[in-house]
């Protein structure tokens, strides 16, 4: 089934052109879309205190309560809630998931549309560097859910900062996403049936420098924040098939260890190390 319109050399085109790429999704994939922000309401609503039973003890793997991590200090955590959603197996090992069966459902079907964007950004990556293998991502890769439920004094949600992946799909119900694009802060608001794709700092070493992170945050807009939600698929290529090897080498990643950036990407935003593959 087509699940997005336009190819990933395109993608990769708009991502080196402008910072960052727009993608539209087809109507079976935005209606997917559009159940998992009703669900992600509905599961959200039941609050901290009902939701944190369905967190592992690392908050590696489903509910992660506000404040649990941080876009850029320790001392700025970041004031959302989120669910971390990696695929059908480790769903199962969330604490109490049978509860949350019809929850998980329809974050796996999500799963399988932001999956299908990575691989046509996969696909586009290979063919502009040339290379004969396009990356598997599948395993090192984590949808994640975040809310914003409670009124906040703050100026910005989230501070400014970089996704520790290669790249990541974003899409969120309200306003709030803003992007240094050149020397411009502009704000970043898809429409409905449609997801960013921003790129992250292991894209960045991986292409020599030539693809550069995408720096963001999010800016608090008082009561249009108050439940606002961002849908985020976080991907990696998969670090347990074996090395993973640069599109480019050149002198700023000529010893990179990528399997081990991958490991410890995570670990700036006070995550627990080795996040991507200790779920």
């Amino acid at each position: 089934m087509v699940m997005v319109s336009g190819s990933g050399v395109e993608m990769v085109d708009q991502i080196v052109s402008t910072g960052y790429a727009k993608v539209r999704f087809q109507p079976a994939a935005a209606e997917r879309l559009a159940d998992l922000h009703a669900a992600a309401n509905e599961f959200f609503r039941a609050g901290p205190g009902h939701n944190a039973r369905y967190s592992n003890d690392e908050l590696t793997n489903g509910y992660r309560p506000p404040e649990a991590a941080y876009a850029a200090a320790p001392d700025m955590p970041d004031v959302n809630d989120s669910f971390l959603y990696w695929n059908s197996s480790l769903g199962g090992r969330i604490p109490y998931s049978h509860e949350i069966t019809p929850f998980l459902d329809v974050l796996e079907t999500y799963r399988i549309v932001a999956g299908a964007v990575v691989q046509a950004l996969m696909e586009g990556l290979a063919a502009r560097y040339r290379e004969p293998r396009v990356l598997p991502f599948q395993e090192a890769s984590v949808l994640q859910v975040n809310s914003f439920g409670a009124a906040s004094d703050r100026e910005l949600l989230q501070e400014l900062h970089e996704d520790g992946v290669l790249a990541t799909v974003i899409w969120t119900s309200a306003p709030g996403l803003e992007a240094c694009v050149g020397d411009s802060v502009v704000p970043l608001t898809p429409q409905a049936d449609e997801v960013f794709v921003m790129p992250g700092g292991v894209l960045e070493t991986m292409t020599g420098g030539e693809i550069k992170p995408l720096y963001h945050r999010a800016r608090n807009h008082g009561a249009v924040s108050v439940g606002r939600k961002s849908i985020m698929y976080f991907s990696c290529p998969d670090v347990d098939k074996g090395p993973v090897v640069p599109y480019v080498v050149n002198d700023s990643n000529r010893n990179a260890d990528i399997n081990h950036i991958i490991r410890s990407s995570t670990d700036m935003f006070g995550l627990p190390t080795d996040f991507v593959v200790d779920h």
